[in-house]
């Protein structure tokens, strides 16, 4: 009976040995990270921390950028980065010069630790032009007016491709007259210059000659109280 109960406790301890073993090394592998990391600190002329400062990372070679804040301690930290390199480093504030730090390569399980201090810097204001063109975008229009634009011209449905179908976009359009008036009274200018054709009463895109959907760009149907332009 000693002696089983001897073998018992030694394969007790045997078994206790093999678990601690086995267990230890998958502790420690659960704790290591799989990326590296980046933290520092930075500080004034004065050596006091300095917090909010801008710090950006960037692999120059692949493209990666990341970037924090400093704490109220002046205290930063970037975890869980790439592996690679060339690294660099800068740290920025407004009114401040800016700091940079380059070269630095991060390895498999990396502690980085890169300290700036930022020292104050005169900044100039270059002069600043602004350069206004003295015509006005649009002339004030004194009667009822409506724009049709290169957006309508686009998107709308039109039968046959005529832009004047369009003008029933206007208020005061009836399908066939504009305020009430004759059909002829309605007067065609394009750029300015008169359009009106005298074989279709009035109308233009009908008779001697047609104007393409892609040669009109904007348009606008103007009705009573004209102004000087018209």
């Amino acid at each position: 009976m000693k002696k089983f109960k001897r073998t018992k406790r030694a394969l007790i301890g045997v078994m206790s040995l093999l678990l601690y073993l086995i267990c230890v090394p998958c502790s420690n592998l659960m704790a290591q990270g799989t990326n590296a990391s980046v933290v520092g600190k930075v500080i004034n002329e004065k050596g006091e921390p300095f917090p909010f400062a801008t710090i950006t990372l960037r692999n120059e070679s692949t493209g990666f950028n990341t970037g924090t804040t400093t704490n109220i301690k002046g205290e930063y930290s970037l975890k869980q980065l790439p592996l690679g390199s060339p690294y660099t480093l800068k740290a920025t504030f407004i009114g401040y010069g800016d700091q940079i730090q380059k070269d630095y390569v991060l390895n498999q399980g990396d502690l980085l630790r890169v300290d700036f201090q930022l020292k104050e810097q005169l900044q100039e204001l270059n002069t600043v032009t602004v350069v206004a063109n003295s015509m006005k975008k649009s002339v004030q229009k004194l009667g009822s007016s409506t724009s049709i634009t290169a957006e309508n011209l686009k998107t709308l449905p039109l039968n046959g491709r005529n832009f004047t179908s369009l003008t029933n976009l206007s208020p005061l359009s009836s399908g066939s007259n504009l305020a009430g008036q004759l059909f002829s009274s309605t007067t065609y200018t394009i750029d300015g210059m008169n359009a009106k054709s005298p074989l279709s009463s009035g109308t233009t895109n009908r008779g001697p000659y047609l104007v393409s959907m892609e040669a009109i760009r904007e348009f606008e149907v103007v009705t009573n109280n004209y102004d000087v332009t018209q």
